[in-house]
């Protein structure tokens, strides 16, 4: 199989996205999107009348909120907010964690004169006291956390606000629509009976005001993790899927705890073992595809993996160490403790090496540029996490012992993305709903409606026949 190599930076960026199973919300939002058109259709061929209308209100209005409104407006707090006060919403948080790397490159950007720097010197002279923005005593690091925790905050809220709104809606149209439907069926039998205005027949179509308004499920429970863009969008599922189960309507909470189930285990909890399970198969085939695309797909890549191998060992980033345990040799590898600093420094003298570039590709680092494009080193306004950094060292020298397989490594990338795709696709689209419907017809005597909308009726049907 051949690949054509020549790929558009914006194919290849949208590829990295899709990839990401660690911080992007792009494969959920890929995942989500293609399986509520699979799930819609699904229940238009083998579900109820109401059940096409119901789900796509409630997958498409919900899931545009829900993957683009936490997105939407933090982007909006940046271009609102930072900029009027004047900070950077792209400096990292967690570098203020160590405050001798604060004061070590506040020193350092001190004595440089030059014009690329200029930014981050000014930002990091300003987050003491004494430089602050703000003149009643509060520093600018300690603003950068207000501002971090706030924008969180008032996102991930005004998210579950709208996604409240959709599901509200969802359910009064659903609820008149029913009644209508009803009424014209049934009116002449009713009117018969008593008069329409009548208190009780008044109740039946128009329900009770103290009666809750009540929804199908959404999304997953999840961890509160301030840094990743994964975990935010699981801490609005996990505020939905309440509100959701909390009001949800009678006999339906089986199917909200089905939606959830597969919604969990295929957006948030399988995404990243299946992607792990693709590598490991990969590596065994000596295609080892751990790297983003945009590294993989890199027309140069045969001899920037070979050249940043280079690096690593010349400098000694790296460190193995051998431990036996139960006759069985075992190596070990760790940053060595310098290899951060060692890092910006080789960027900083050679800011177009190899390393620095696949680093950068593979959303480990973020490299300074200047107007015209030209790269000065590692950026000190993002943060490096050591975890991620040792990961890319060793699929570096992977790919570099096995790029004689390129040929085979990229067509294998293109088949583990799409196919934890398709598998998530699969089960959200197609598996999840017929379980659904086929658990309506075990329960209703055959009936494939939405066990509330049943549940709907018998009411209304019981409160006429008791006028």
């Amino acid at each position: 199989m051949s690949i054509n190599t020549n790929l558009s930076k914006y194919s290849l960026k949208f590829l990295s996205e899709i990839a990401n199973n660690d911080d992007s919300i792009i494969p959920m939002a890929t995942k989500d999107f293609i399986s509520d058109s699979i799930l819609v259709n699904t229940y238009r061929k083998e579900g109820a009348k109401d059940d096409v209308r119901e789900k796509a209100i409630e997958e498409y209005g919900t899931g545009i909120v829900w993957i683009f409104g936490i997105p939407t407006i933090k982007k909006i707090f940046d271009k609102t907010i930072y900029k009027f006060l004047k900070l950077d919403p792209n400096f990292d948080i967690r570098n203020l964690k160590d405050n001798s790397y604060i004061q070590k490159t506040t020193k350092e950007l001190n004595k440089s004169s030059q014009e690329f720097l200029k930014h981050e010197k000014e930002l990091f002279l300003t987050l003491n006291k004494e430089n602050s923005v703000l003149k009643n005593g509060i520093s600018n690091a300690s603003l950068y956390k207000w501002l971090f925790a706030s924008k969180f905050v008032i996102s991930t809220l005004l998210s579950a606000f709208a996604l409240s709104k959709i599901i509200k809606y969802k359910q009064k149209t659903t609820k008149e629509k029913i009644e209508k439907e009803y009424f014209q069926k049934n009116g002449s039998n009713i009117l018969i009976k008593k008069d329409i205005k009548d208190e009780s027949v008044y109740r039946a179509f128009k329900g009770n005001k103290n009666q809750k308004n009540n929804s199908p499920a959404f999304k997953g429970l999840g961890s509160v993790f301030l840094y990743n863009n994964i975990a935010n969008t699981f801490i609005l599922d996990g505020v939905i899927a309440g509100l959701r189960l909390k009001e949800s309507r009678r006999g339906e909470k089986k199917e909200i705890l089905l939606k959830e189930i597969f919604q969990v285990a295929f957006v948030y909890g399988l995404a990243k073992p299946i992607e792990l399970a693709f590598n490991k198969v990969a590596e065994k085939l000596k295609t080892p595809i751990n790297l983003d695309p945009k590294v993989i797909f890199d027309k140069d890549i045969s001899k920037k993996a070979q050249d940043a191998l280079k690096i690593i060992k010349d400098n000694n980033l790296v460190l193995e160490m051998t431990v036996e345990k139960n006759g069985t040799k075992k190596v070990i590898k760790n940053l060595s403790k310098d290899a951060i600093d060692k890092l910006k420094q080789i960027s900083k003298q050679n800011p177009d090496n190899s390393l620095a570039d696949i680093l950068e590709n593979n959303g480990v680092v973020n490299l300074i540029r200047d107007k015209n494009g030209m790269k000065h080193g590692i950026s000190n306004l993002s943060y490096i996490d050591s975890k991620k950094l040792l990961k890319s060292f060793s699929a570096i020298e992977s790919l570099s012992d096995n790029i004689s397989n390129i040929s085979k490594i990229k067509p294998f990338k293109l088949f583990a993305i799409f196919g934890n795709i398709a598998l998530a696709m699969v089960g959200m689209g197609i598996i999840q709903p017929k379980i659904n419907i086929w658990m309506r017809k075990k329960l209703n005597n055959g009936d494939n409606r939405n066990q509330a909308i049943i549940e709907q009726e018998k009411q209304m049907q019981k409160a006429i026949e008791n006028i």
